[in-house]
């Protein structure tokens, strides 16, 4: 656990102020209901090992959760959730701005004296932050109200609005508008059909309401995540029980609205047990993908459940992805990937070993698994994903192991998909004289998610010496290459040495694709030492070593001037030969 001891003070709170509760509150909920014809379930076990570029934990004594992350214009990251461990009240929200190697740049707290969550954040164009949650701190909202708080690029708060009634309410989804404005989703107790709906908000860019609907029937409907569509209008999904098909409560509501809230088309998954929905994007077809999570059965726990409906709100395909049999897994978050695919992210329970995993599943355009992979344990679990600029990818959630407490922030940054390194040039000698030859041994890696095929070359300088090629390199895998250098025809100096990978299909992360070495000697024969010049020093290092051969505790290769792996007389030989020489 990394304890940012230091980074906390000070920290900056606010009151919530100015509850402004909905007028103009509207039930309006759409039909028919849209029923999936379920496709192939594949079953995504024995996942791999995690090609991890860093990881990093952010809390303190008490419980401290990631609910979103995002990149920043920077390069760096925004973190949003929700802490125990500092601020002003029972919890309060929790801003963390890291840059791209998940270093602390600032952190700012908000809340009053009881419970305050940040749910969801995104960077504004002005460079500053959209924040939406629930707060419990303001009074004249006794179960709790849905908050909204605009910062400036180092956190400062520079407005907040809570929206609500007598009852209880929370914002889950906050995205900025074309407009300059914001568009939340979540859940109002105090307005609407039933005990709990879909509540949809639309802001000016200073947070006041414009205009707000609730979608539901008569029981608890709660949406999860919210999207301005390409038409001006929002997608929204998240649990609907009012709407049930079997005996279990919960079923995916997909809602499609225009520009004011007014339905255009609703879907549901008509799943006979629970399921639910906590992320939808618009995807480059201009269609959506939702991810989700499917009781299959009360025996069979639950699975990941991804959906792709098109633009009329019609079902394309919907996959399942199972862990092992006894194992119940979450989906929360997921992204469309510049490759047209999606990633998802989440937890995967296991009863057998009481473990919880962050789980990330990948898929291609079509909802067929290229990989999936399990990080953390016992007990951790991911909320939010999204592809980073290099293609790799950015997860936040939460951490419990035992040595974290009740919890802490934990965020991990993934290689790209496609992607392939150098991480060693090794010559074998540090000096050689010209007309001799050296092996050089280079390591090549594969950091990525896919098997890779490439070509590595070795350079002296900007001279290419030798090329090879590496064919099905597993991810995480490494090899090591062995090249021949020969300085016939090379006049004497220094050559540097380093290798360089070619680039793979889709691979966005170059800059590990070449390795510079060392500095190499290209000398006269004898010349041991390296000083350009064969004196009596040159001698007494090779005698010092004479009858010394490879592997031998005081073997020095640069004394085994013909590479015949000993130290012995023709090597003598060599270098009396050229005693008295030196580099004019």
């Amino acid at each position: 656990m990394i304890l940012l001891a230091g980074v906390f003070v000070p920290l900056s709170t606010f009151t919530c102020g100015a509850a402004g509760w909905a007028d103009n509150v509207a039930e309006i909920w759409g039909n028919p209901f849209k029923r999936p014809q379920l496709v192939s379930s594949l079953c995504s076990a024995n996942p791999l090992g995690v090609p991890v570029e860093w990881s990093r934990t952010y809390g303190g004594s008490g419980w401290d959760v990631a609910n979103s992350v995002q990149q920043t214009s920077d390069g760096g990251y925004v973190i949003a959730g929700s802490t125990c461990s500092f601020g002003a009240g029972k919890s309060d929200c929790w801003l963390i701005k890291i840059d791209a190697y998940g270093n602390v740049e600032w952190n700012q707290t908000y809340g009053g004296p009881d419970e305050d969550d940040a749910c969801s954040v995104q960077q504004t164009s002005d460079g500053g932050y959209i924040i939406a949650g629930a707060t419990f701190s303001v009074t004249d909202h006794l179960y709790g109200a849905m908050f909204l708080a605009k910062t400036d690029g180092y956190g400062n708060l520079e407005w907040n609005r809570t929206y609500g009634g007598a009852s209880w309410e929370i914002g889950r989804s906050v995205q900025q508008t074309s407009d300059g404005g914001y568009v939340v989703c979540g859940l109002t107790a105090s307005f609407g059909a039933g005990s709990g709906d879909y509540w949809l908000i639309k802001t000016d860019s200073h947070g006041n309401m414009e205009w707000n609907k609730t979608y539901g029937g008569t029981e608890w409907d709660e949406a999860y995540s919210v999207q301005q569509t390409s038409d001006g209008g929002y997608i929204m999904v998240g649990s609907a029980n009012s709407f049930k098909t079997g005996i279990f409560d919960g079923e995916i509501w997909l809602i499609k609205t225009g520009a004011y809230g007014n339905t255009e088309w609703t879907w549901l998954s008509g799943w006979p047990d629970s399921d639910s929905a906590n992320s939808v994007e618009q995807t480059s077809d201009g269609g959506y993908i939702v991810a989700g999570t499917r009781f299959s059965s009360y025996a069979t726990r639950a699975d990941f459940w991804l959906i792709k409906i098109n633009e009329n709100g019609t079902l394309n395909w919907d996959k399942v992805y199972a862990g092992p049999s006894d194992n119940t897994d979450f989906a929360h978050s997921i992204q469309q990937t510049s490759d047209g695919g999606y990633i998802i992210a989440g937890g995967t329970y296991s009863y057998t070993s009481r473990e919880i995993k962050y789980w990330l599943v990948k898929s291609d355009s079509c909802g067929n698994a290229e990989w999936n992979r399990t990080y953390g344990g016992p007990d951790s679990s991911a909320y939010s994903v999204q592809q980073t600029s290099d293609g790799g990818y950015i997860v936040a959630g939460e951490d419990r192991t035992p040595e974290n407490g009740y919890g802490d922030v934990w965020v991990i940054k993934f290689f790209a998909d496609h992607d392939v390194a150098v991480s060693a040039v090794e010559p074998s000698k540090t000096v050689i004289g010209q007309g001799y030859s050296t092996p050089v041994n280079v390591t090549a890696n594969d950091p990525g998610f896919f098997t890779e095929a490439f070509n590595v070359t070795l350079y002296a300088n900007t001279t290419a010496i030798e090329t090879q090629t590496v064919s099905n390199l597993g991810p995480e895998a490494s090899t090591n290459l062995t090249f021949t250098w020969n300085t016939s025809g090379l006049a004497q100096g220094n050559y540097v040495l380093s290798a360089c990978a070619t680039t793979v299909t889709d691979e966005t992360n170059t800059a590990d694709n070449t390795f510079i070495g060392n500095v190499i000697a290209v000398t006269i024969p004898g010349d041991v030492d390296g000083d350009f010049h064969v004196f009596l020093w040159d001698a007494v290092k090779l005698l010092a070593r004479y009858s010394v051969k490879r592997g031998e505790p005081n073997y020095d290769s640069n004394c085994d001037i013909d590479g015949d792996d000993q130290i012995f007389l023709y090597d003598a030989v060599i270098l009396l030969a050229h005693y008295g020489q030196q580099n004019p």
